[in-house]
C-alpha cells in the first residue's frame, strides 16, 4: 500500500506505481519551508486539487488552492489532511 500522500495508478497490465504528490513548489517564490512541511503542503494540495477536481495544475483555481495551503502552512498547519479541509473550507465558505 502507498505512504500518506502518495497515489497508486494501475496500468492496463494490472501493474501499479507511485506516484509522488503534486509539488507545491512552484508556488513558493521567494517563501522557506522545511522539506517536511514542502512536503505536506503538496499531499494537502493535491487532495484539495482533487476534491475540487481541478485537471490542470496551471489555472487560475489551481494557483488560488496552492496559494490557500501556504497561507495556513504559515498560521502553523502541518497536517496534510487538515490543511485540505480548511483550505476547502476557507475557499468554499457555506452559503
Amino acid at each position: 500500500m502507498a505512504g500518506a500522500g502518495i497515489r497508486q495508478r494501475q496500468y492496463s497490465r494490472g501493474r501499479f506505481i507511485c506516484v509522488a504528490p503534486m509539488p507545491i513548489t512552484p508556488f513558493l517564490t521567494g517563501q522557506a519551508f522545511d522539506p517536511e512541511i514542502v512536503r505536506s503542503m503538496s499531499v494537502a494540495f493535491e487532495k484539495l486539487c482533487e476534491r475540487l477536481q481541478l485537471p490542470s495544475r496551471t489555472d487560475p483555481a489551481s494557483e488560488q488552492a496552492a496559494r490557500k495551503i501556504i497561507e495556513l502552512a504559515q498560521r502553523g498547519i502541518r497536517d496534510p489532511d487538515v490543511l485540505c479541509d480548511r483550505a476547502l473550507a476557507e475557499l468554499d465558505p457555506p452559503a
